[in-house]
């Protein structure tokens, strides 16, 4: 039982994220323990957002060592030249993430006053001649040589180019909530392919099971994929601000939901993600699960969520009809949809985060009531203040009536808020803080 007089929404925060519940933090320490080789690369290296940075004279060092590996002096200056466009200097600190990865930010904060188009294609293509560099010189053969921070190093380059192909994604999902996407099948399989091949890489590195093959494909069908004008056909809707891009976090809330699952003695057929909030889960949950000798379900993205629908009517009109989900998922995973409907699959609905439970709930409801089948429900974080004011009948969002039993699992952490207008949620303060050099009067 909740207590909720004589108290502060603070106070209820901590009731609430310490409750044996389903809707309390899962426990992480053992996982930790059980994965230190890949927790060591975050330890004292990333901040609560997840970005990495490194002491500027570790940063050198690093850049040395591996530098020494290039052995044209073109492609070291060229090296070279990729970081001085991707990293940050910040006081004593080189930070692995700076204006290209953060290139839908206003422009002040940078000074720059390009595209948004323009800002994804130095991204885009800067990180891909890191990658090419990477590949020609076998850096990933010395993978088990180096340290931490050298390893940080080229996980900052793949780090870049994965963040590039989801903001592709990401502006194609947008675009179709209101507009036909100018995008064939192939070019969507394509897309597909190149994003769970470089989650693969990413998160092989950092589970130190290094896959020279994925590099190899992930190469190959970047050239014979048009991505650069994949992106320019698909602009009418530009998605900002990408809710959770923490490896730390993302890796503890998949480690923790492969055991819950585990300990109820469960199997999915289907995970079914909801970007663009949490665009990387589906792909990162795949990736983990095969570099854990799992066999991984099938991902399909869904793009709907209660606040839209709220929001905008044009989308709202979307749910008129009784087979309404199918209008919020790209016409792509529908075949794969309805084979697990046919044959009522066991599916998984796993979200990046939940304020009032409605999105969940209401997907839940829509199995349910349509097709009978019961369907599960994980996601990484809660924002346990909307609870918390709720509770206290102080201004908050309205929670669904059972909100208490939409959850099958439990979360591993409060949800700093992530919210795409800028300037109105804490995510967006931190990396303000970070970023923005101009001192205000």
């Amino acid at each position: 039982m909740i207590r909720i007089y004589n108290t502060s929404v603070k106070d209820i925060n901590h009731e609430l994220m310490r409750s044996n519940n389903v809707y309390g933090v899962y426990k992480i320490d053992s996982i930790k323990k059980q994965y230190k080789s890949v927790f060591t690369k975050f330890n004292k290296h990333i901040n609560n957002i997840g970005i990495f940075s490194l002491p500027i004279q570790k940063y050198e060092n690093s850049q040395k060592i591996i530098s020494d590996l290039i052995t044209q002096k073109k492609d070291v200056n060229k090296w070279k030249k990729v970081f001085q466009k991707l990293v940050f200097e910040k006081s004593k600190y080189v930070l692995l993430r700076g204006s290209y990865y953060y290139n839908w930010l206003p422009t002040y904060i940078f000074n720059n006053n390009r595209t948004i188009f323009i800002k994804w294609k130095n991204l885009f293509n800067t990180s891909c001649e890191g990658l090419d560099l990477i590949y020609r010189y076998h850096l990933l053969s010395s993978w088990s040589q180096f340290n931490n921070e050298e390893q940080l190093l080229i996980l900052c380059i793949v780090d870049h180019y994965k963040n590039s192909i989801f903001q592709v994604l990401n502006n194609i999902y947008y675009t179709s909530l209101n507009c036909p996407i100018h995008l064939s099948n192939r070019d969507f399989t394509n897309l597909n392919i190149i994003a769970q091949e470089c989650t693969d890489l990413y998160y092989g590195l950092l589970f130190n099971k290094v896959k020279n093959k994925n590099l190899e494909r992930l190469i190959k069908y970047c050239k014979k994929t048009e991505i650069t004008k994949i992106i320019k056909r698909n602009q009418q809707k530009q998605q900002g601000m990408r809710e959770l891009d923490d490896p730390q976090i993302i890796v503890l809330s998949i480690l923790s939901l492969l055991r819950q699952i585990e300990a109820k003695k469960k199997k999915y057929d289907m995970v079914i993600n909801f970007p663009c909030g949490g665009t990387e889960l589906g792909f990162a949950f795949i990736s983990v699960f095969k570099l854990l000798n799992k066999i991984p379900p099938g991902i399909i993205n869904c793009l709907y969520s209660s606040k839209r629908i709220m929001r905008d009517p044009t989308i709202a009109s979307k749910k008129e009809s009784i087979h309404w989900l199918f209008n919020f998922i790209p016409e792509y995973y529908h075949q794969a949809l309805k084979k697990q409907i046919n044959k009522k699959g066991k599916i998984l609905l796993y979200d990046n985060n939940v304020t009032t439970f409605s999105t969940l709930a209401d997907v839940k409801s829509f199995f349910k009531s349509v097709y009978n089948m019961s369907v599960d429900g994980a996601v990484v974080a809660i924002y346990y203040s909307n609870i918390s004011k709720c509770l206290l009948g102080k201004k908050s969002e309205s929670l669904v009536s059972d909100w208490q039993k939409v959850l099958d699992y439990k979360p591993v952490t409060d949800y700093i808020t992530a919210f795409n207008t800028w300037g109105t949620s804490k995510k967006g303060k931190i990396i303000e803080n970070i970023y923005h050099s101009f001192k205000k009067p």
